[in-house]
């Protein structure tokens, strides 16, 4: 090898690892490979003096399957870029509808709390006209002609609050959508879920995504209404128990989004799992959303220790023959996680010329946020204050400069992205590159340290994955 390989190296407790990005797979390799390539690529003083014959073997043999190539993307573009217009025109797949931006619960850690930041719009009174909203499934059916299925979601604030006026407009999507497939789904604080709204929301086979932050304690430490400081957990309980007696058959309807503040103990949030209320409800668990909040998510060294060692006992639960009972249900579900990207992890022949990170979606297209004064943004995820983040209205369409724009990011940093190892594995989209009034290249570096950090952490989660396969030689559908 005369050229330097696109290659990351690792190892586990085990084995010797590389991630060959040119065929974008893992591959064991022999400990004296390892040591070679570490002198190859950054020069270290390593154990080898002379390649032996098993070395030479051993790179002849991954030469000639295609590995160790040295080759780098040419021209940093996404392959949708020339197809903007037709597809954000035709291919919309889903809206959701901000019906207002009011909120009955003040959470301490909520983007649009007035002490948590300067990048993002605060609560306020506005609400969503009807006369709006119809045109926005308008929107939709005009530009959905080639999706096979369409779904509307709700969004706030706090949708229930406008509770009439989504019934109106699921109405009114289901006269529109006529003969194609309609879904709807809405995701709430849980306070508001009366036994009506419930009734409804199972009657139209609206899918329910609730709010919650861990037990008790924790939940109503972040999570209180807005009129007098209450806690809202109880409130949330009582809603949930009211569901699953009297709908048990209908548990897949409603989801549980746990929303965690690392600051506390891992086995203190994990205590969620023991409520009975919520046996046999899904939990799906991510961390602070701080993008745009001023103060940062910081972790406590009881809450890394905890959870490494709870992950360590989800996997031993989900490939052996352990009592699951007392593994986390949050944890598991992540492993479940990790095993659907690891069945979506492709071997490649090589690099094309011309692409794009992995990160962005199409603005637009996958995820479409239509806020209450008929404002067209990229998903509910970013600055709705921002002027880089508007990408169209209902009355004049979408912007297609904005939408290219927002997809190609990676024009931002050329060099970076093009001799990056994690290049294909990227989760960085115009979120973290947006600092109010434009795109930032400086702004999105900072975040490539992470991305780094979270791909290699899923490689070595694939090959623990592989290591306790091989382990308790069983055949497993990943």
């Amino acid at each position: 090898m005369n050229d330097k390989p696109f290659v990351k190296l690792f190892k586990s407790p085990n084995d010797f690892y590389m991630f060959d990005v040119n065929r974008n797979d893992i591959v064991k390799i022999s400990k004296e490979l390892y040591l070679y390539l570490l002198d190859l690529l950054y020069g270290l003083e390593s154990e080898i003096s002379k390649p032996s014959s098993m070395l030479l073997a051993e790179v002849s043999k991954l030469e000639a399957e295609g590995y160790l190539s040295d080759n780098r993307i040419e021209v940093m573009k996404h392959p949708l870029t020339d197809y903007v217009n037709t597809l954000v025109d035709r291919s919309v797949d889903m809206i959701t509808l901000q019906l207002t931006q009011n909120c009955n619960l003040r959470c301490s850690y909520c983007v649009y709390s007035e002490m948590n930041n300067d990048k993002q719009r605060s609560h306020s009174s506005k609400i969503m006209s009807l006369t709006t909203a119809k045109k926005a499934i308008d929107f939709l059916a005009m530009r959905s002609i080639d999706s096979e299925k369409v779904n509307v979601g709700f969004y706030g604030g706090e949708p229930l609050l406008e509770f009439e006026l989504l019934q109106a407009v699921v109405s009114y999507a289901e006269e529109v959508f006529s003969g194609k497939t309609l879904t709807f789904n809405i995701t709430v604080n849980g306070t508001l879920l009366s036994p009506a709204v419930i009734e409804y929301c199972i009657e139209k086979n609206i899918a329910i995504m609730i709010s919650i932050d861990g037990p008790k304690d924790i939940h109503d430490a972040n999570r209180r209404f807005a009129a007098d400081g209450r806690g809202s957990f109880d409130s949330i309980m009582c809603n949930i128990n009211y569901f699953k007696l009297n709908y048990p058959d209908r548990l897949d309807k409603i989801m549980l989004s746990m929303v965690i503040d690392p600051q506390n103990e891992f086995d203190d949030i994990n205590a969620i799992s023991e409520n009975e209320f919520l046996k046999d409800v899904t939990i799906r668990a991510s961390l602070i959303d701080d993008i745009y909040n001023t103060e940062k998510i910081t972790f406590s060294d009881k809450y890394s220790e905890q959870k490494e060692y709870n992950m360590f006992l989800a996997y031993l639960a989900n490939f052996s023959n352990i009592d699951t009972s007392n593994t986390s249900p949050i944890l598991l579900e992540e492993v479940m996680e990790i095993k659907t990207k690891l069945s979506k992890f492709n071997k490649t022949k090589s690099l094309p010329r011309e692409a794009s990170h992995g990160g962005p979606c199409l603005p637009g297209k996958d995820r479409l946020l239509i806020d209450v004064d008929g404002v067209l943004f990229p998903c509910e995820r970013v600055s709705e204050s921002s002027k880089v983040m508007q990408i169209g209205n209902l009355d004049e369409g979408f912007d297609y400069d904005k939408v290219s724009t927002l997809l190609n990011i990676v024009a931002l940093t050329p060099s970076d992205c093009q001799n990056c190892w994690a290049f294909n594995h990227c989760t960085l989209c115009a979120k973290y590159c947006d600092n109010g009034d434009n795109l930032s290249a400086d702004l999105k570096i900072t975040y490539c340290h992470g991305v780094k950090e979270r791909t290699m952490e899923l490689f070595k989660n694939i090959v623990m994955i592989n290591e306790i396969k091989d382990v308790y030689k069983e055949k497993i559908d990943v």
